[in-house]
């Protein structure tokens, strides 16, 4: 009767835990939905000044379903390869939203697994993940020499379909060049040509960027 119970009391409290999180995914849609209405509109009378500020509320709206919906996938998975794949977006999610134990445990628990999956399309992610995760925490706590070698071991990554399509995560490499560490960063850019090889020109132009003194524009690369 007591397993019956405990059992019965899990069920419960996933079941109100997705019924949350289902709510949350309907709000979002209403909020996302209004707000594309609102760009159209203002996009058909040119307003520019409303344009801008509508796109950062869409911008800003997504980013927030980040990160629970990469604990939720996590949550979700029902088995170690799953929780694998989904380890990788929870550890980068819980540091962005300043999560830092969180992130930790995350990371080190991909670190932990990923060997048993040296053949898993999601391997070379992984490595990358792990690494701009540790480096990014290790930053904040003023370990400089620690982020650059974690940056060069993410560098080392065997590339992945999505890496060798997008390109790499620059996020470590952004924050290590406002501490004026371009060395390493260069060092990176060239590590990750051997799997973003169809976009060696956009490593060539962060080059020139950070040579000249600049931090380049990453863009998206920031988040992959």
């Amino acid at each position: 009767i007591m397993l019956l119970s405990s059992w019965a009391t899990c069920v419960f409290a996933q079941t109100n835990v997705q019924n949350s999180f289902d709510a949350d995914e309907a709000k979002f849609d209403e909020q996302l939905k209004a707000l594309l209405s609102v760009q159209s509109s203002y996009l058909e009378k040119r307003q520019t000044n409303e344009l801008r500020q509508v796109h950062k509320q869409i911008s800003d709206l997504i980013e927030q379903r980040k990160y629970p919906r990469a604990i939720h996938a996590l949550q979700q998975a029902k088995n170690e390869k799953e929780r694998f794949y989904a380890l990788d977006a929870a550890a980068k999610e819980s540091l962005n939203i300043g999560k830092k134990d969180e992130a930790k445990a995350y990371a080190d628990e991909l670190a932990d697994l990923m060997d048993k999956y040296k053949n898993d399309w999601n391997y070379g992610n992984a490595i990358q993940d792990v690494n701009i995760v540790l480096g990014r925490l290790a930053l904040a706590e003023g370990k400089i020499d620690e982020a650059k070698a974690d940056l060069l071991k993410a560098g080392k990554s065997q590339g992945s379909p999505q890496m060798n399509s997008f390109g790499p995560n620059m996020s470590l490499a952004k924050e290590l060049l406002e501490k004026g560490e371009k060395n390493a960063v260069l060092e990176y850019f060239d590590l990750c040509r051997k799997f973003w090889s169809f976009h060696s020109d956009k490593l060539n132009e962060w080059s020139q960027d950070v040579k000249a003194g600049k931090i380049p524009n990453f863009g998206a690369n920031l988040e992959y």
